[in-house]
């Protein structure tokens, strides 16, 4: 089977490969590079060599799936499920874990693109569970920077948040990560919300209209639509309790 992977950036598209018999021939502006190698090895190549990037397709000759992450400072913009998001989370988590110290159980899918058929803003939430947040070293931040993440300025109770942009223009984000402190009050309440609403239908679509009565009634940022979601989440944090 012929395999096409796509790669862009904004709109302008940068690179076609196409992976016939486990030959590839990658074109790059007017760069050929001759591959020996497995659609899997290939995959994992492109993705270390060109993670800067918003949108990385890759899919069987006339299947399309895409997937694109990004947001820009304070925008707000929902994107329809896609199983492409639980394998963009499996291959930040093997690059965190090959980049600092942690057991793979602290590392977890959360947010809405870690919720089946929901729509989600098209940045992907993963939560990291450390045993202190008050002393969490230099070198583990180091680490999370290798894999791309920066520490933001965010302040939150018991958090910290860093981010992975696009380019060193910072403009662009694409993931997030929270570190938090492991097993504890806020660990428990970012992945009861996950599990719960993965497990109901109704509650998940009740969710998933209020993001869509937001976007269709407001042209506010960020801080107002978390503000508008957040009593339903809040509901659902006390069922834990």
């Amino acid at each position: 089977m012929e395999y096409i992977i796509r790669l862009a950036r904004e709109n302008d598209l940068l690179g076609l490969c196409h992976i016939r018999n486990n030959k590839s021939l990658f074109i790059f502006s007017v760069v050929f590079i001759f591959l020996q190698d497995s659609i899997t090895d290939v995959t994992d190549m492109l993705h270390r060599t060109y993670r800067n990037y918003n949108e990385l397709s890759i899919y069987p000759e006339n299947e399309v799936v895409t997937l694109k992450l990004g947001l820009k400072r304070d925008e707000v913009r929902l994107e329809p499920y896609t199983v492409e998001w639980q394998k963009e989370f499996q291959r930040v988590k093997k690059d965190i874990l090959n980049s600092v110290s942690i057991h793979e159980n602290r590392i977890e899918h959360i947010g809405s693109t870690a919720i089946k058929n929901m729509v989600a803003k098209p940045i992907l939430d993963l939560v990291v569970g450390v045993d202190d947040i008050d002393k969490v070293d230099e070198v583990f931040f180091q680490g999370l920077k290798k894999a791309g993440f920066l520490k933001l300025r965010i302040q939150r109770p018991n958090e910290i948040v860093l981010a992975k942009f696009t380019d060193e223009t910072y403009k662009v984000k694409t993931h997030y990560i929270h570190l938090v402190d492991y097993n504890k009050e806020l660990w428990k309440n970012i992945i009861f919300f996950r599990d719960y609403l993965n497990a109901n239908e109704t509650v998940r679509e009740q969710y998933s209209d209020l993001k869509k009565k937001f976007i269709e009634a407001n042209n506010s940022g960020i801080e107002q639509y978390t503000n508008y979601k957040e009593q339903f989440v809040r509901k659902i944090f006390e069922k834990r309790m």
